[in-house]
C-alpha cells in the first residue's frame, strides 16, 4: 500500500453533525432511509493540504436489489456551502468504491442519497475518502500523460486495477491483526485456536478471543486448583474457587498444620491446609453454618460412590453470583469446556452459589436475650432483636437451628 496516501473516515461518530432529512440511525450506527429516499449532507472534511486532489472512496454498506446509494462531491480551498455538485457516482449490486472526480481543493463535502424500491432499505454504515490523488499512471512514461483527454480515460481505466491492488495490499498490512485474538476477524479465530491445539465453544462467544489470549497462562496451571478457577473465572466472569474435598475427608493426622493460619490466594479464594479431621460439634454455630458451602471445615468419611462427594479424586468449582442472578452458560456447557482442562482421574462438580453479602441472610428466629448465640461469629441482630444466621447455600434454619436440606455420608 502506497504510504503517501491518507484518509478520512465519516461513521456514526459524525451522522450528527452533517444535515439528515429522511433517514434514521440504527443502533448499529448505519444510516438508512424511513421511507423510499433519504439524504445527507457531510460537514467539510479538511484534508489539510491545498489544492488537494481526492483520490477514492470506499462504503462499508449494505444495497440490497432495488435499491442503490448516489454519493457526490463538492470541494473548495474554504469551508463554505456547496454551490455546484459533481456528477453523482451510483453504487448497487456488489460496487463498494469509486473514483472521487472533483477539482483539487482542501476541504470537501459528502452528499449522500439512499434510495429503495423493494421492502429492504439500503444501509451506510461508513465512507472511507482517501487522498491526496494518485494513479498508475505515474508508473508510465510521460507520453502518456501529453494528451488531456486520452489522459484522463487512461487514468480511469488503470484505476480498475489499482482498486483490486489497493485492497490486496491494504490487506497485507493489516495482516498482524490476524495474529491478535482480540482484533482478528471472527473467521480467523479457529485458525489462531488451531495453533494452539485449542477448541473453540459456541456458547462463550466472545470469550473464545479472551481464552485464546490466555491460552499460555492457563496451559501453565492446566489441571491445578487455581488453573481450574482462573478458567472458571474467565468463561463466567465471576468470581470463582476450587474446593478439593479430600481435605475434607477423614483422617487422623495433619496435626502439623494445626495452627496455620489460612490464607487467600489472589482471586479471593481460601486456601485450606490438610487439618486433623474435626468432629461435628453441634453447639458449635460456626462450624454448623460452614457445612455443606465453601467454606465448610467438618470432616467426613470417604464416599467413593459414583456421585459421592468427599473423596481424593473430588473438587467443587464455585461460582459466586449476585442475588438472584444466574449464569449466562448453563453448567453442563462449562463442564464440557472445563473438563478438557481436567486430570484426567479429577472429577469435578460446578456449584453456582449466592456470594456472601451482609445483606442476605437466612433467618433462623432465636432468643433475644441468647448472649452465647449472639457472640458467635457469624451472626447479627435482626431488625426485632432476634438472631440472623448467614448461609451461602441459601438453606432454610429451622427453630431448632438444623439446616434443611444437609445431604452427608453416614457416619
Amino acid at each position: 500500500m502506497d504510504k503517501d496516501f491518507k484518509f478520512r473516515v465519516l461513521t456514526a461518530c459524525d451522522w450528527d453533525e452533517g444535515t439528515i432529512d429522511g433517514l434514521s440511525i440504527r443502533k448499529d450506527g448505519g444510516l438508512e432511509p424511513l421511507d423510499r429516499d433519504g439524504s445527507y449532507t457531510s460537514e467539510p472534511l479538511d484534508s489539510g493540504i491545498d489544492d488537494c486532489r481526492w483520490h477514492r472512496i470506499v462504503l462499508d454498506a449494505d444495497i440490497p436489489d432495488n435499491s442503490m446509494i448516489t454519493i457526490s462531491f463538492y470541494s473548495s480551498e474554504r469551508e463554505e456551502a456547496a454551490e455546484t455538485w459533481s456528477r453523482k457516482i451510483v453504487f448497487k449490486g456488489g460496487a463498494r468504491d469509486a473514483l472521487v472526480q472533483t477539482p483539487p481543493g482542501r476541504y470537501l463535502r459528502l452528499g449522500i442519497d439512499l434510495h429503495r424500491e423493494g421492502e429492504e432499505s439500503p444501509v451506510m454504515r461508513q465512507a472511507k475518502i482517501y487522498y491526496p490523488g494518485h494513479s498508475y499512471l505515474r508508473y508510465l512514461p510521460p507520453l502518456y500523460q501529453e494528451d488531456p483527454a486520452s489522459k484522463e480515460f487512461l487514468a480511469r481505466f488503470l484505476s480498475l486495477f489499482e482498486s483490486v491492488m489497493y485492497e490486496r495490499e491494504e490487506k497485507i498490512s493489516e495482516i498482524p491483526t490476524c495474529f491478535d485474538p482480540m482484533a482478528t476477524p471472527e473467521e480467523f479465530l479457529p485458525w489462531l485456536a488451531s495453533w494452539l491445539s485449542m477448541d473453540l465453544y459456541e456458547p462463550i462467544g466472545d470469550k473464545n478471543s479472551e481464552l485464546i489470549l490466555r491460552a499460555a497462562e492457563l496451559y501453565k496451571e492446566k489441571g491445578t486448583a487455581s488453573g481450574i478457577a482462573s478458567l472458571a473465572t474467565l468463561l463466567t466472569g465471576k468470581r470463582c474457587c476450587v474446593k478439593e474435598y479430600m481435605n475434607n475427608v477423614f483422617r487422623t493426622y495433619g496435626m502439623e498444620h494445626h495452627d496455620v493460619e489460612e490464607m487467600v490466594d489472589e482471586g479471593g479464594c481460601m486456601k485450606f491446609h490438610r487439618t486433623m479431621s474435626r468432629t461435628v460439634d453441634s453447639a458449635n454455630p460456626d462450624l454448623m453454618a460452614g457445612m455443606d458451602t465453601y467454606y465448610d471445615r467438618v470432616h467426613y468419611i470417604t464416599d467413593t460412590s459414583e456421585t459421592g462427594r468427599y473423596s481424593r479424586n473430588v473438587i467443587g468449582i464455585f461460582i459466586f453470583l449476585a442475588e438472584r442472578e444466574r449464569l449466562l452458560t448453563g453448567v453442563d456447557e462449562l463442564y464440557r469446556i472445563i473438563k478438557s482442562f481436567l486430570p484426567v482421574f479429577v472429577r469435578a462438580e460446578i456449584i453456582p452459589v449466592e456470594a456472601p453479602s451482609d445483606e442476605t441472610y437466612d433467618v433462623w428466629v432465636g432468643p433475644a436475650n441468647d448472649t452465647e448465640s449472639a457472640s458467635t461469629t457469624g451472626v447479627i441482630p435482626d431488625g426485632d432483636g432476634s438472631i440472623a444466621y448467614t448461609d451461602e447455600c441459601d438453606r432454610y434454619v429451622d427453630e431448632t437451628g438444623n439446616r434443611n436440606p444437609v445431604h452427608r455420608s453416614e457416619w
